[in-house]
């Protein structure tokens, strides 16, 4: 008899984002004849439920956000197993979620309809006449469902985005009892319900969602006549000729709220309710647009849009300032209130280092317990740096939450040139300490290594912490920034003097340099001075004491920056923990594409092979006499270009005469032209920092997860350190989200060559233009005969 495994799990909810988090899960055995009867009494003895009083409910979804497929018969076990046959990964990623109720509450659980699995939320039960018979509500014959996958309400103070409820559903309650409400199912989602007398809702809070998203969709309002914590009674606005009302009160012994009378009946005058609409408050708008800002970086959905969509799905209209605060309503609803992610830092820290043991992980905080630098290496930088090559780059970006501060990133480049991320530090500002403090926390991480370069920009505390913790490493400076203040003192800054500014920056050889230097002088004499008060040891490629590998510019820590762009709008708190699951996605999908590699090299440098392999076609290796005589050695040759010029080539020292080969440790043309006559393989020729093989050591750690916020468990000194934000002081005016740029920085707008606007082109372009006449009459031309 053959048999089906089946995956079951228990003691867990549901968080808000369609997902069963928490509890445990077992895997059992059950045969494809197996019966409903048999399949619960598999389950009791798998999770351990003793006791005829205790009744279980299966459920189970084939896709996300579908409604969950209800256990209940042996129609439905041969169902479920026969879809397990056909996909064997469905149950896996969708396991049977197990409810476990009390017998007088699974008694009361409300008929199915037909075969069906549909259960309706909604009150359809007639009851209650009097306000008398609500105060004696028998709880035996109430049921609050579990809630369903949806946007939870409750306050949420958490990390990430892992949510930590404060005030999670409860599934029990305690209320007297009354017949009139027997089999009554309790609203205790979000879904939208038919509002009619004898509803019950879990909480008054709930109760006032419904009421408001009723109103807005059946375009009327209403105003509060009295409420109080065990009453709520709401009039129609125009109530002097309008007998519509709704009167709710608290069930005694309990949260919930029942609605005991419901006139649905508007006779109110359609001048009354025009205008923006009273229901539309703040914090009703972040309920209807909160699924927007579920995913943590997800913060481009503007006031302006919230207006769009609202008024396009309800038919209501209100101002900028109530959508703008209906957005912050939604982010401190989802994320908390920016101050609370401080204090679960420590226990996150916790976690992280329990789950990815050797990262390094610190806090430092001042005589308040304010947070004042934090430092974080995960272990899979710490072991794939060495695969890397020796240079780091260095760079910060400023954070925009409400407490400020800045985010420093150290990153290297693998053997693909993608970003590789060593280190972040959140440091109040870019001073000489924060980085000095960084630099000490990263070689205490990574150590140093031989023929080690740090790049970054002009900042002085930059240069100042290098120099002071890495002895030995060279120093360089990003060109990009050095052109960017170039163009900012010097109006002529364009044209030959830039050109002569990239050659003189970026050329192998001393004489080039001079060359482009004195082109310099002789058209700006006082940009030259600058230059060399700049130190060309710092920004030229000639002029640098160690080793760059063609990294000239800061451009790699600048797109990290991009990357993190909209994080760096969250809490610290929320961060820390998206960095996290940033490197954990790239570390999956690069080792995954390391996987896929077919040839010795990663693609960028075979593809920087291929060119030189193509450049060294035209270069032809010399073999006069004079050249044979002068240069015997079986290693060393000497090739000649089409302007004449002779390079020397040493295979052995893996040098040319050019300093290309040995600046970038890629064979250059010459040294190609060389393979290509000796029939010589050029990838033996490369650096041990671009075969495919350390391209793969560099990703082949993993970063772990740490799982929800609700499933950590942490000792009690850890729970109970506080750490607060930092003593910061807001600044006048409203806070910018973007800086200001440099000159240079500016981009030329588009203009369009149809109709001269800015801001499209010719092929997106949708304005209307003039037509040209063609003249009714043409102008009479004499011609003339070659006689004439």
């Amino acid at each position: 008899m053959d048999e089906v495994c089946i995956f079951v799990k228990y003691n867990g909810q549901w968080d808000g984002t369609l997902r069963y988090v928490g509890g445990e899960m077992k895997g059992i055995l059950v045969s494809e004849t197996a019966t409903y009867v048999g399949l619960i009494e598999l389950v009791r003895s798998a999770i351990g439920i003793r006791g005829p009083a205790k009744t279980i409910v299966m459920r189970y979804g084939v896709e996300p956000g579908m409604p969950l497929l209800r256990i209940q018969c042996d129609t439905d076990v041969k169902f479920y197993i026969q879809l397990k046959k056909n996909d064997v990964h469905v149950l896996s990623i969708f396991p049977i979620t197990i409810d476990v109720f009390d017998e007088s509450a699974a008694e009361a659980m409300p008929p199915e309809v037909g075969e069906s699995n549909h259960i309706d939320v909604q009150c359809f039960r007639e009851g209650v006449q009097s306000d008398e018979a609500m105060q004696h509500v028998d709880d035996s014959n109430l049921i609050i469902l579990p809630p369903p996958p949806h946007i939870p309400s409750p306050t949420i103070a958490s990390i990430g985005a892992h949510f930590i409820a404060n005030n999670t559903t409860s599934h029990s309650v305690n209320v007297p009892s009354s017949d009139s409400v027997s089999g009554s199912i309790v609203v205790a989602d979000y879904t939208p319900v038919t509002m009619r007398r004898n509803c019950i809702f879990e909480n008054k809070k709930l109760l006032q969602y419904h009421l408001h998203q009723d109103a807005m969709s059946k375009h009327y309002q209403f105003k509060v006549k009295r409420s109080t914590s065990t009453l709520l009674h709401v009039i129609c606005i125009d109530n002097e000729v309008c007998p519509w009302q709704l009167r709710a009160t608290r069930m005694r012994g309990s949260e919930l709220f029942v609605v005991k009378r419901y006139d649905d009946v508007h006779t109110c005058s359609i001048e009354i309710i025009q205008g923006h609409h009273r229901q539309t408050k703040s914090w009703m708008i972040g309920e209807c647009v909160k699924a927007k800002y579920l995913y943590p970086t997800n913060t481009s959905y503007r006031p302006r849009e919230i207006m769009r969509d609202i008024q396009a799905e309800f038919g209501v209209s209100f101002n900028y300032l109530r959508a703008w605060r209906g957005k912050e309503a939604a982010l401190t609803s989802l994320r908390g209130d920016d101050a609370e992610p401080y204090n679960v830092m420590p226990t996150w820290v916790e976690m992280v280092k329990r789950k990815n043991p050797a990262s390094d992980i610190h806090i430092d905080t001042d005589s308040g317990n304010c947070l004042q630098y934090f430092y974080m290496c995960l272990a899979v930088s710490k072991h794939g740096w060495p695969y890397c090559r020796p240079v780091i780059v260095v760079d910060g970006a400023a954070l925009k939450a409400k407490f400020g501060g800045m985010l420093l990133a150290a990153c290297g480049h693998d053997a693909n040139g993608c970003i590789f991320p060593l280190a972040f530090g959140i440091v109040p500002s870019k001073s000489n300490e924060s980085w000095k403090w960084l630099f000490e926390k990263l070689r205490d991480s990574i150590g140093t290594r031989e023929s080690l370069a740090i790049v970054a920009n002009r900042h002085k505390g930059i240069e100042y912490a290098a120099n002071l913790v890495y002895l030995d490493a060279a120093f360089g400076i990003c060109v990009q920034h050095l052109a960017a203040n170039l163009k900012t003192r010097y109006k002529d800054f364009k044209g030959p003097l830039k050109t002569y500014f990239d050659g003189a920056s970026r050329s192998y050889l001393l004489s080039e340099h001079y060359r482009h230097m004195e082109s310099i002088r002789s058209r700006n004499p006082n940009m030259h001075r600058y230059l060399v008060q700049a130190d060309p040891t710092k920004w030229s490629r000639a002029y640098f004491n160690g080793w760059r590998y063609a990294i000239m510019t800061t451009n790699i820590a600048e797109s990290l920056n991009s990357v993190d762009r909209k994080a760096r709008l969250m809490p610290v708190g929320f961060l820390v923990e998206w960095l996290r699951e940033l490197l954990q996605r790239w570390f999956v999908k690069r080792r995954e594409e390391a996987l896929k590699i077919t040839s010795k090299l990663a693609p960028k440098a075979k593809k920087f092979i291929r060119t030189n392999f193509s450049l060294g076609l035209t270069i032809t290796v010399c073999d006069n006499d004079h050249i044979k005589h002068k240069y015997a050695d079986q290693f060393e040759y000497a090739v000649t270009s089409n302007g004449g010029q002779i390079w020397i080539v040493d295979m052995s020292e893996r040098t040319c005469t050019c300093r290309r080969f040995q600046v970038d440790q890629i064979p250059c043309p010459h040294a190609m032209a060389v393979c290509n006559h000796r029939r010589i393989d050029p990838y033996n020729y490369c650096s041990i920092y671009y075969p495919k093989d350390y391209l793969y050591a560099c990703y082949s750690s993993v970063v772990h997860p740490i799982g929800s916020a609700e499933g950590w468990d942490v000792p009690e000194e850890v729970r109970s350190q506080i750490v607060n934000p930092p003593n910061t002081k807001r600044g006048p005016g409203r806070p910018r989200v973007r800086r200001n740029l440099s000159q240079g920085e500016e981009h030329e707008p588009i203009r369009c060559g149809r109709c001269n606007g800015y801001g499209h082109n010719r092929q997106t372009c949708t304005n209307s233009v003039p037509l040209r006449v063609r003249p009714t009459t043409w102008p009479q031309q004499s011609f003339t005969t070659p006689n004439s």
